[in-house]
């Protein structure tokens, strides 16, 4: 999921409907002759903060699987999968940040043209 979310863009140039793009429109739109423009889909993402939500979801996912795995002699998997929930948390932090930016801008400009 991480890597589907990082390369969305080179996925849509190439034509390649991976996890993270198919959740962002109904599938007509993905088997259509020409799929949307990025700076389209970027709207999806940022209007529904999809991102945030699907990195919350990949941090679930990290969390089951470290609890499925506690009692499993495996030091090896548990540091590579930690190591998968720290890059997903600065990921969140980063993708929260952004939308927060925008928004504080957004208001801001609204406060100036008022």
């Amino acid at each position: 999921m991480l890597d589907d979310m990082g390369d969305w863009q080179h996925d849509l140039s190439v034509g390649h409907l991976a996890y993270y793009l198919s959740r962002h429109a109904a599938a007509e739109t993905w088997s259509a002759a020409e799929w949307p423009e990025p700076q389209v889909v970027q709207g999806w993402i940022d209007a529904e903060w999809s991102d945030v939500q699907h990195l919350r979801m990949v941090q679930r996912w990290l969390e089951e699987a470290l609890e499925a795995v506690e009692e499993v002699p495996s030091t090896g998997w548990k540091a590579y999968v930690r190591s998968c929930a720290d890059l997903t948390d600065r990921h969140l932090t980063s993708a929260v940040a952004r939308h927060l930016a925008r928004t504080m801008r957004r208001v801001s400009s609204y406060l100036d043209a008022g």
